[in-house]
């Protein structure tokens, strides 16, 4: 594989793509222990998707809500090794949380005690108001 591509597949959002990166992300949290290793592989993939035309508008707003979502908001100005050592913290709780979460889901479905409730958008409040 050539170095800045993403992979594509027809027929996948923009909102796939915010999911890979996002995950691309946590991935290099998972994996970079010091905020350096780090900034260079966040780096890499804004450059990965900038090359893949993705605007920096796009990259932007996927970044400012990674940080914001683990509480780490100072990472983008200031390299702290203390504070990306929390967002790790808090990104391996949450890892473990969504575990233990997809876990409880599993067993539900197993036991058949599981109701999943789906909203469909042509009916209900927003149909309504379209159709003003």
């Amino acid at each position: 594989m050539q170095p800045y591509t993403l992979p594509y597949v027809i027929g996948h959002s923009k909102v796939s793509y915010s999911h890979w990166f996002r995950l691309a992300l946590i991935r290099a949290v998972r994996y970079c222990t010091s905020v350096t290793d780090f900034n260079q592989e966040r780096v890499y993939l804004e450059v990965t998707w900038l090359a893949n035309g993705y605007s920096l508008k796009f990259i932007e707003k996927r970044i400012n809500h990674f940080y914001s979502l683990f509480d780490a908001v100072s990472l983008r100005t200031c390299l702290d090794q203390q504070v990306y050592k929390k967002l790790r913290h808090r990104l391996f709780n949450f890892i473990h949380e969504q575990r233990t979460y997809l876990k409880n889901n599993e067993e539900l479905d197993k036991k058949n005690e599981r109701v999943q409730l789906t909203y469909l958008y042509e009916f209900g409040p927003k149909r309504q108001f379209n159709q003003r």
